[in-house]
């Protein structure tokens, strides 16, 4: 049965809706005039009846013409996206090298396809093609954030008229991978190891002292300058001035908890999750910024990445594949040997409210003796009350193609629940985290 199946697809002729429309009547204006005797239903019936079979002859022609071409040139296709790593929004080029045949039949076209997915979200690249070799620069705009990939391009044949369309595919393997937007200036301010003082302030302050040898000590120095040959001499406390010291083995741990939760809308789950990557990457990379020594991990990850003052790229190369988590799934929690040890290391976790994983992560930060901070991330206004912008054509569509009212009076009442219920979900959390030894940051807006 499932050989029959394809060879019907095979022998289907690739006709558009257009096309089959077209055909239909030009089939039926021709049964009519000659069941009448009709010289004009004849004529037009004969003329776009010989139209669609020419652009199926054609196009077979000209796929087995494509199809020659990309066996004896061992370069048909070529492709280089540039740059690799992108912006959400920043624009990016293809730039793309196609050996075709030198001539093709008349009125047919030749557009080459590059679609690049990812979890739902799709980037197309699309270019019109001419006989001969076609070298090509394509730009292409991605909207959102991912790690998109392209298994194989696809070459539409078609004619002028849109009659007829025949989809030749063509191996390819290519990456995009498109970062989140971070904006360090629209994260809070964290502690650091020196009384609220980054470690490039601190040090600044340390070649800013006046240059002497010693000082008596006051309470409230660091001990690790302590002069104890002076004090084995003189029976005092003295403190050595204008010395380098190494800062305190400090770190800021950023935890991103992104395990699927059933409290988050389903609608609203891709821009709630961009969100709280964004305010992820955004606290982590103003935590680099200022000279603190920065380590990210996250659920279904068993990699814990260490950043530098200078290691913004990599940050957000690491943040461009996050994706939502599987319950059941294998999810790392915070007391993975990946993760770092020791009372010095302090975490902030970034979690959604009523995460399945967000306890055992908190709990194993509380059995290392690490006080951790909780960000949870609201759902935007729009979403809340299960309403959003509609574009004019949906409205016109809303308009035109009215659904049952018992329809729409469910959805509105599952979008209700939904939002309720993440509203239950947020303030239970708020209560049950707000006081010692947890600090809660309930974000409106990231």
């Amino acid at each position: 049965m499932g050989n029959w199946r394809a060879s019907l697809i095979r022998l289907r002729p690739p006709l558009t809706p257009r096309g089959a429309f077209l055909l239909a009547v030009s089939a039926l204006a021709l049964l009519a005039g000659i069941l009448r005797v009709d010289l004009a239903a004849l004529f037009w019936g004969s003329a776009f009846l010989l139209l669609c079979l020419y652009g199926i002859v054609a196009g077979r022609v000209l796929r087995l013409l494509v199809r020659r071409s990309a066996r004896t040139s061992p370069d048909f296709l070529s492709v280089l996206l540039s740059p690799a790593d992108l912006a959400a929004g920043e624009e990016g080029t293809a730039s793309v090298r196609v050996v075709l045949p030198r001539a093709f039949l008349p009125g047919l076209t030749v557009l080459l396809s590059i679609p690049l997915s990812w979890h739902g979200r799709r980037v197309e690249v699309r270019a019109p093609l001419v006989p001969g070799t076609n070298s090509c620069r394509i730009p292409f705009r991605p909207a959102g954030r991912g790690a998109y990939e392209c298994r194989e391009a696809l070459l539409e044949l078609r004619d002028v008229l849109g009659l007829t369309l025949t989809r030749l595919p063509v191996p390819l393997d290519e990456s995009l991978r498109v970062a989140p937007d971070l904006d360090p200036l629209s994260a809070p301010r964290s502690r650091s190891a020196e009384g609220g003082e980054t470690v490039r302030a601190a040090r600044h302050r340390r070649r800013s002292e006046e240059l002497l040898e010693t000082r008596k000590y006051v309470p409230g120095d660091d001990p690790r300058r302590m002069n104890w040959k002076l004090y084995a001499h003189m029976r005092e406390l003295f403190i050595r001035v204008g010395e380098e010291t190494p800062p305190p083995d400090s770190r800021l741990l950023f935890f991103l908890d992104t395990t699927a939760n059933a409290r988050v809308p389903a609608a609203a789950a891709d821009a709630y999750l961009d969100g709280m990557v964004e305010a992820c990457g955004a606290a982590a990379l103003a935590a680099m910024q200022g000279g603190v020594a920065t380590l990210l991990a996250r659920s279904g990850c068993a990699e814990c990445l260490s950043f530098g003052e200078e290691g913004a790229p990599d940050l957000r190369a690491a943040l461009a594949g996050v994706w939502w988590t599987p319950p059941d799934g294998p999810a790392p929690q915070a007391g993975t040997p990946s993760l770092p040890g020791g009372p010095r290391t302090r975490a902030v976790v970034f979690s959604s409210p009523g995460s399945p994983a967000l306890d055992g992560i908190l709990a194993s930060m509380a059995g290392r003796g690490w006080d951790p901070a909780l960000v949870l991330k609201d759902l935007e206004a729009p979403d809340a009350s299960g309403t959003s912008r509609r574009s004019l054509p949906s409205l016109l569509h809303g308009l035109l193609f009215l659904p049952p009212p018992e329809g729409r009076i469910r959805l509105r009442a599952a979008a209700l629940r939904t939002a309720l219920s993440f509203r239950a979900g947020l303030a239970a959390e708020t209560a049950r985290f707000r006081g010692p030894p947890w600090r809660l940051s309930d974000v409106r807006s990231v």
